[in-house]
């Protein structure tokens, strides 16, 4: 952000303090005292820079510490009309979407790029964030925000904005911008932008390219800073680079023109300076650009107005805290404590900001805002990388958004925008940028705020051109006849229309068809001249509608009309009907000169009998678009039927009649099946149509009840009856039980013969069960453990369903006894059913479900199962050799087999005997084995003996005995 102090005349200053009062004039002592204990005056006029300025830490939950200022809390609003208009946007009622506040972010020390100036100069008030402040980190990853951090906060698709120029407008001359421009783009994978493939221009404030002013080190890291910023954004945007001779804001806005001038439709504006009763003419003479976006920097010294940010054709941009956040964008933002804001005193109020609860009289400063603080602060190679903050960060960086955004239209100011599109904005409701009793104007709330106005850009929807649209019709229209109408919208970049829809202040009209952009309209012959309208609805939500007069033809000549009546469908001057039976009547009127049918002509039909005088069938009715009308009759005998169309609007009266033959009309009658196989309880559309003879052929038969039969086995049923429509068609759904031929019948009446449709046969999927069953083994050892396990599932036409909570048995039949059930199972969700069981005898097994209503019985032989006795092995240990009376443990293990299968034998009786030397079997104890087959036992020997254990036998389990273990007793 820049700053300029314009030289006012000291009867100026007096004249501010006299308008504005006592409270302007700390106003006044802020903007034009300078320190003298940290600047000194350059001999150019440009002043030297103070070493170090302090960033104070956020202390707020946004993370944004409140700044008292020096400026007033309000500012009168001077009355004075801008230049210029400024078009009014159109207004939409939509949600807008809040961001996160920011993390706390603690203080950083930086140095400002520029000094105080003198009197009349301007001042930029970048900062770098000084050296020491930085996290150390690689060369080749700089700190700071990168452009990849940008396109994610602000949600930017940075592929867009080939062929269009952003402009930057600074001070003096930046001679090494190119060659930083290079190293900034190459570190971020950028495509590169020189003069020498036409990506980047620089010129002088005249436009041209030579001279160039002179070189300042301070205003060229705010040149790099701007520069590298667009390229941040908008990496295909072509930079043009205006440098001003000196900072005097006329040579400034010298710039500016020079930037338009070279076709810039995008100027971004760095600096800022005391607002003044000059403004006006400072707009008109550098900033009233019709088709530009203009964006300036509202300041880096907290709540207060500068210029031009405050000019109504500029878009004033604001600065907030940037950081990471668990939130779905990812980013939190609070307003930055050192963002300028407030009322101007010298713009009236724009007409994009009637409306919007600024709490201001004129113009209010922000509009929109980006990342500022430079402790959340941006990347920037000048030299070398640093770390770079100040609303000079946020207006390149908006202005490089609107670049994406697309070229704006050439009678519009782009300030305006944002305004049409508040929904497309982070709206930042933390954080405060000083003193103004709590206000908006310097804290941060939902809506608009003075700090971060708007919010922050999501996209770049917030700063295109509004969504317009305009509607024409076709030719001059004739009330009674189609007229081509369309809406033709315009889009931002990247917007697309999500709905249209037609109205007419006539309920005589409507629209064929009233959600498409290209349509008909057609109104009631007679109808008066009317408005139509169309809304278009984006698809961000935004709306806007579009409308045009329509002024129908009166021709002083009326034009002619066609009348034709047909009974049942018939044509031509004779026409049959049945015998008292309901018969549709209908006439048609169409424009002779077109052909086309006639819609909202009133039309009456009569009838008579003989000589008799007729008689009305019905009151006036208007005709339909398709210029029908409708009614019924019957008669049991021959007469005439008439329509009369009345003289409507642009049309002339016309009149028809057919004579009516009465007789018993020969009946038909045709039928199909929506389905010609079904699952039992799933319902069969039958439909078709029921006719009769008429005049040149088959008509429909409208009013005939007919039933849908059934025939199984030489039963029939009647599933359903239905009446056949105006057309003669019919329809009704049945369910059949079983399959079946099915077929239409039409019984007969005085008017008309019985028929049927010819059979069709319509078969019903079986019900069947599946199941499957399978035993994890044949042949077990006694008391193994075995497990049953399949699936029982219903099966209709070839889809399998589960049958959950059915029950499974599995019976079991021994040798020489009955069956009985071993084992059962419950069915679970999938269809799936297991069961364990311990096998103690041989049988027979067979898996079995006993079925349910409308579901059969299923069983699965699963074959023989033997159950065996399992052999043992018993093995003792223990010492050879033990002193007498001496306790010994002695262990031992049992195995079982049965066939191939080996496993340790637990719960057996073990019992321990001793043979002495005169071969006598001593018994000593009994144990058991454990679960894992072992066992031990506590002895004491006196004299030497052999030892054995003998495993006992029991049901499913033979006797074994260890071998001998010789025992040797000592004294």
């Amino acid at each position: 952000m820049l700053r300029f102090l314009s030289a006012p005349s000291r009867s100026r200053r007096v004249a501010l303090v006299l308008c504005a009062g006592a409270a302007v004039v700390s106003l006044i002592a802020s903007d034009f005292a300078s320190s003298p204990s940290n600047t000194s005056v350059a001999a150019d006029g440009a002043a030297t820079a103070p070493a170090v300025q302090s960033v104070p830490a956020p202390t707020s939950p946004g993370g944004v510490a409140p700044q008292t200022t020096s400026k007033p809390a309000a500012q009168p609003v001077a009355t004075r009309a801008a230049s210029a208009p400024v078009p009014t946007p159109a207004r939409n009622a939509v949600a807008r979407a809040y961001t996160a506040p920011a993390r706390p972010v603690a203080d950083v020390p930086t140095t400002p790029n520029c000094a105080q100036p003198a009197p009349g100069r301007a001042r930029c008030l970048s900062v770098k964030v000084d050296a020491a402040a930085t996290n150390a980190q690689p060369a080749s990853i700089p700190n700071g925000l990168s452009p990849a951090n940008l396109a994610s906060a602000y949600n930017l698709n940075s592929t867009g904005g080939a062929g269009r120029t952003v402009a930057v407008v600074d001070a003096y001359d930046a001679p090494n911008i190119e060659s930083d421009l290079a190293t900034y783009r190459a570190q971020y994978g950028l495509p590169a932008c020189t003069t020498a493939n036409g990506c980047f221009k620089k010129v002088n404030q005249n436009g041209a390219a030579s001279p160039l002013p002179a070189a300042d080190s301070g205003w060229g890291a705010e040149t790099t800073l701007d520069v590298e910023m667009v390229s941040a954004v908008c990496p295909n945007c072509k930079i043009l680079l205006v440098e001003a001779n000196d900072s005097y804001l006329n040579n400034l806005g010298h710039g500016v023109n020079a930037a338009v001038n070279l076709g810039a439709k995008f100027v971004s504006n760095s600096y800022g300076g005391a607002d003044s009763n000059s403004d006006g003419s400072f707009d008109s003479s550098y900033y009233n650009h019709a088709g530009v976006a203009i964006t300036a920097s509202t300041g880096d010294s907290g709540y207060g107005v500068e210029y031009p940010a405050s000019s109504p054709y500029v878009t004033a941009v604001g600065g907030t805290t940037l950081t990471t956040a668990n939130s779905a964008r990812g980013w939190g933002e609070s307003a930055w404590s050192y963002a300028g804001s407030g009322c101007t005193l010298n713009e009236s109020k724009p007409a994009f900001q009637n409306g919007v609860a600024t709490g201001c009289a004129g113009r209010a400063v922000a509009d929109v805002a980006a990342v500022a603080n430079p402790a959340t602060g941006v990347a920037v190679y000048y030299g070398g990388w640093g770390i770079y903050g100040g609303t000079s960060v946020a207006s390149p960086i908006v202005a490089g958004i609107y670049a994406l955004a697309g070229q704006p239209g050439a009678s519009d100011y782009p300030s305006s925008y944002p305004y049409s599109h508040p929904a497309s904005f982070y709206d930042v409701t933390v954080g405060s940028n000083g003193s103004c009793g709590g206000s908006q104007l310097c804290t941060s709330t939902t809506g608009w705020d003075g700090p971060t106005g708007l919010g922050t850009p999501n996209g770049t929807v917030g700063l295109a051109t509004p969504l317009s649209a305009s509607v024409s019709v076709s030719g001059t229209p004739t009330a009674g006849l189609p007229t081509d109408v369309s809406v033709t919208p315009t889009l931002a970049l990247g917007d697309s229309v999500s709905s249209v829809l037609w109205t007419s202040d006539s309920t005589d009209c409507e629209f064929t068809p009233p959600t498409a952009a290209n349509t008909q309209l057609i109104c009631n012959a007679g109808a008066a001249d009317t408005v139509i309208s169309a809304k278009v609805t984006d698809r961000n939500g935004a709306t806007v509608t579009a409308t045009s007069s329509v002024a129908f033809d009166h021709p002083a000549t009326l034009r002619t009309v066609d009348v034709t009546i047909s009974a049942a469908g018939q044509s031509g001057p004779s026409q049959s009907i049945c015998l008292s039976a309901a018969t549709a009547l209908r006439a048609t009127v169409t424009d002779d000169q077109t052909g086309v049918p006639v819609k909202g002509m009133a039309v009456s039909f009569s009838q008579q009998v003989g000589t008799d005088d007729p008689t009305e069938l019905a009151s006036v009715q208007l005709s339909s678009a398709d210029g029908t009308v409708q009614t019924s009759a019957s008669s049991a005998t021959e007469l005439t039927y008439s329509a009369d169309a009345r003289a409507s609007g642009a049309f002339a009266p016309a009149s028809v009649s057919v004579d009516a033959t009465v007789e018993q009309c020969v009946a038909a009658v045709t039928s199909s099946l929506s389905k010609a196989v079904v699952n039992p309880g799933t319902a069969v559309t039958v439909s078709g149509a029921v006719t009769r003879d008429g005049v040149g052929g088959s008509v429909p038969l409208p009013g005939a009840s007919v039933q849908i039969v059934a025939t199984a086995s030489g039963r029939t049923t009647v599933l359903g009856t239905a009446t056949s429509g105006a057309s003669g068609a019919y329809s009704v759904n049945v369910t059949p039980t079983s399959s079946s031929t099915l077929s239409t019948v039409l019984a007969a009446t005085a008017g008309w013969s019985a028929a049927s449709s010819p059979a069709t046969t319509l078969t019903l999927n079986p019900i069947l069960t599946r199941m499957t069953a399978a035993v994890s083994s044949h042949a077990v050892g006694y008391g193994t453990v075995v497990s049953f396990a399949g699936y029982v599932q219903r099966s209709v036409g070839g889809i399998l369903t589960a049958l959950p909570g059915s029950r499974v048995n599995i019976i079991g039949t021994p040798p020489r006894a009955a069956a009985r059930v071993v084992a059962a199972a419950t069915v679970n969700a999938n269809g799936v059913w297991s069961v364990a069981y311990v096998g103690t005898t041989t049988m027979t097994l067979t898996a079995s479900y006993a079925g349910a209503a409308g579901q059969p019985a299923a069983a699965v032989a699963l074959g023989s199962f033997v159950v065996g006795h399992w052999t043992t092995a018993a093995k003792l240990n223990g010492h050879a050799g033990v002193r007498v009376g001496v306790a010994s443990v002695y262990t031992g293990s049992v195995t079982k087999r049965y066939g191939s299968l080996v496993r340790p034998a637990a719960g057996l009786s073990v019992a321990i005997y001793a043979r002495n030397a005169k071969g006598q079997n001593v018994y000593l104890t009994t144990v058991g084995t454990s679960a894992n087959g072992t066992f031990s036992a506590r002895l004491t020997l006196r004299q030497s003996a052999s030892l054995t254990a003998v495993v006992r036998a029991r049901t499913g389990y033979a006797a074994s005995t260890s071998p001998r273990l010789v025992i040797s007793v000592r004294r």
